[in-house]
């Protein structure tokens, strides 16, 4: 490696590493201003570019690596993450498949065809695909989830890691994805459903939103509530909840582990479209009846099951039978206020059927 563009290849590494996208392209084009050829620099250029939402400069990048070596497959992995999410699906599995020809061990490349088919509703290539990944990795939670999802075994929830990177690659573009693509109704159902409930009652001391995500939810709560505090696993989805400026506090961490210690009471929880990452809710449902003053109410989405008990879905998301909520409540001193049906958004084009559900909560005291 030359030693100007050695240098200002690590500066670029180091400053797209701190999210400084554009000072990172800056420092790579000074490189490649030396050294024009410099594959590493061309290739994490075209990540920081895609970060950007610059797609067709970093194809650019890409093409410009892969023109110089057509086997580096750091680039034949990356230019098909960009011509995926540029919506090119066939030139995406080819340049996946063909990074997988050079190196059968490449476990990013074996990870992203495996969600592309998984996308696609091939969920025995993906499964393979998923299993495959974890004979080299037997740790990688995110397979580990997938696989077990798409070969039909239901497991108690989804691993805090699969949760926690999920949401923090998805921080960015989860509300423009939610509230186009998808028809994200949820946070508005709820926030429906508890005033026709609670009329003008619908106010609160203190509410807790429960994997608050960005800030939907807490938006819709926000005129209910005099203090407002959110808890996510996410740290992304923190940052972005915070940048709205409705939360009084915001938390880090896993729900029940973080309802379990010594905190204060709240007599609102809500938890939009959050149970569909647990199976089990013992815990959860616990941990929230600890942390209810007198009085407190309990509101929550589901994903509908047709079986008894819960079931992992294909989509890696739980669903829960109607049965199994209300059996659930009892066992921890709650009373069922309303259940509504509804559709919570769009996935693949069709209605994600649900339920929205308001409990009150017989606090411990």
């Amino acid at each position: 490696m030359t030693a100007g563009v050695g240098r200002f290849y690590r500066q670029g590494d180091k400053l797209r590493g701190r999210g400084k996208l554009e000072e990172a392209v800056k420092a790579f084009e000074q490189g490649l201003m030396i050294d024009p050829d410099h594959l590493q620099s061309l290739n994490d250029m075209g990540i920081a570019l895609h970060d950007l939402g610059r797609t067709e400069d970093a194809l650019a990048a890409y093409r410009r690596v892969l023109g110089i070596d057509p086997d580096y497959v750091y680039s034949l992995n990356n230019i098909a993450n960009a011509l995926h999410d540029h919506g090119a699906e066939a030139d995406a599995m080819a340049a996946y498949q063909r990074a997988l020809e050079i190196d059968p061990d490449f476990e990013d490349a074996i990870y992203n065809l495996a969600v592309v088919y998984q996308e696609k509703g091939a969920n025995k290539k993906a499964a393979n695909l998923f299993q495959r990944l974890l004979r080299l990795d037997p740790d990688h939670a995110t397979a580990r989830h997938l696989a077990a999802a798409l070969s039909g075994a239901t497991t108690a929830r989804a691993p805090q890691e699969y949760v926690q990177n999920l949401f923090d690659d998805y921080a960015e573009s989860f509300e423009a994805e939610l509230t186009g693509d998808l028809d994200y109704r949820t946070p508005k159902a709820l926030q429906d459903l508890l005033r026709r409930q609670r009329g003008r009652k619908s106010f609160f001391n203190r509410a807790l939103d429960l994997g608050c995500g960005t800030g939907l939810m807490g938006q819709a709560l926000r005129s209910h509530v005099a203090r407002l505090h959110g808890i996510d696993l996410s740290t992304g989805m923190l940052k972005q909840a915070e940048s709205k400026g409705i939360y009084d506090k915001l938390m880090v961490g896993d729900l029940a582990e973080r309802l379990q210690k010594r905190g204060p009471k709240y007599d609102l929880f809500a938890a939009a479209d959050v149970l569909v990452y647990l199976g089990e809710l013992d815990d959860l449902f616990a941990a929230v009846r600890q942390r209810a003053a007198t009085g407190a109410l309990f509101l929550f989405s589901t994903e509908l099951c047709r079986k008894a008990g819960y079931q992992l879905g294909a989509s890696g998301r739980y669903q829960h039978s109607r049965g199994y909520i209300r059996a659930m409540a009892r066992q921890h001193g709650m009373s069922q206020i309303a259940a509504e049906d509804t559709d919570l958004r769009q996935d693949s084009g069709r209605p994600v059927r649900g339920q929205c559900h308001l409990y009150a909560i017989n606090a411990d005291g």
